[in-house]
């Protein structure tokens, strides 16, 4: 499942996802279009058949729900004049979604739940300090997994903390647990497969400005205590995916110096079996980039991929599957005049 958007950001012409049915090689068949909107995140639901999307048109940002063939789209929250809302995370259970509400002026955004079976809206989390939060992933059906950043300093995100749901609406940032600190100009985290560790890559920046390694990839209980290593890279480890219960993905990008390793990568939990799956030639493949659930990567059985490429240096966009075993890649759309797409995950049906 893909995301298609034609024309520029601020004047687009039409916004469209898309299946691609890898068994019987056809593809580009539309779950919605819709013209004049640009469709700016999607997320599947574990089991693959409704996808949560935010829209943007005519100044109104919307967040919608769609089942994959098209039917009983629904409308799940309109945000208020002047404000936008994005970094939607759908729980494990796919029972609630989170999402930032931003003030159009640039202003520092607040955390909403909104809980898909009772359409409940709550302000979840409101800064009273000088940072906003991201959310990133959940850590489990009632924990979401936060970073940090100053609105409007043009700063990389900061550290990762822990907001748990339970504890209701209108949290604080005294409210949250912070879980470690690191700066993720470079690096990246996924929560294991039974929730328990997290696994971070820990990688230099430099200046700030360019990705660089070496890295460190350790694992650590989840809710916080002492990293222990499993892995040193000398390249710059830019995602990290938990994938399976004992695979994980690395996106290695070095931003300068050594680019010949630029690619994804796979190695087990465990720190072994470091085994490349492709070149990346141009600096601009990536994973899924709005969730971090295996499903959103890879098959349901482990054994295909997905990414996505931008070549900066040209118009050209392509998506791509291949084998978690051989990394052999199969281009699945290419547009070479600019359309924007962007990957949202796999689905069985």
């Amino acid at each position: 499942m893909y995301i298609v958007n034609e024309g520029p950001n601020n004047a687009p012409t039409r916004g469209t996802l898309k299946r691609r049915d890898i068994d019987d090689n056809t593809g580009g068949t539309p779950i919605i279009g819709i013209p004049n909107l640009h469709i700016d995140e999607g997320e599947l639901m574990q089991g693959g058949q409704w996808i949560t999307y935010i829209l943007h048109s005519d100044g109104i940002s919307q967040l919608r729900l769609v089942r994959i063939d098209g039917q009983e789209q629904q409308t799940l929250y309109c945000a208020p004049a002047n404000t936008h809302i994005a970094n939607m995370q759908l729980s494990y259970n796919g029972q609630n979604v989170v999402f930032n509400q931003y003030p159009n002026d640039g202003g520092k955004p607040s955390l909403y739940l909104l809980s898909l079976a009772s359409g409940s809206l709550q302000l979840l989390l409101h800064p009273q300090n000088d940072l906003a939060y991201t959310p990133t992933t959940w850590l489990d059906n009632t924990h979401i997994l936060l970073t940090s950043f100053i609105p409007n300093s043009g700063a990389p995100r900061n550290d990762l903390y822990a907001l748990d749901i339970i504890q209701g609406s209108n949290q604080h940032d005294t409210d949250l647990q912070k879980l470690f600190s690191q700066n993720w100009s470079c690096g990246s985290f996924d929560v294991s497969y039974d929730t328990t560790k997290l696994y971070v890559a820990n990688c230099d920046a430099s200046n700030g400005l360019s990705a660089t390694g070496p890295t460190t990839i350790s694992v650590q209980p989840s809710m916080g205590g002492t990293p222990q290593p499993i892995a040193h890279l000398n390249q710059a480890v830019t995602m990290l995916r938990a994938v399976s219960p004992t695979m994980l993905l690395l996106m290695v990008e070095n931003g300068s110096g050594d680019t010949s390793q630029n690619g994804l990568w796979r190695m087990n939990t465990d720190g072994t079996g470091l085994t490349r799956l492709t070149d990346d030639t141009t600096g601009g493949q990536s994973l899924c980039p709005y969730s971090q659930y295996a499903w959103s990567n890879v098959t349901q059985d482990s054994k295909l991929f997905a990414l996505q490429e931008t070549d900066p240096h040209s118009a050209d966009r392509k998506l791509y599957y291949g084998s978690l075993d051989m990394g052999t890649l199969t281009p699945f759309a290419d547009i070479a005049d600019g359309t924007d797409m962007r990957l949202v995950g796999w689905t069985l049906y």
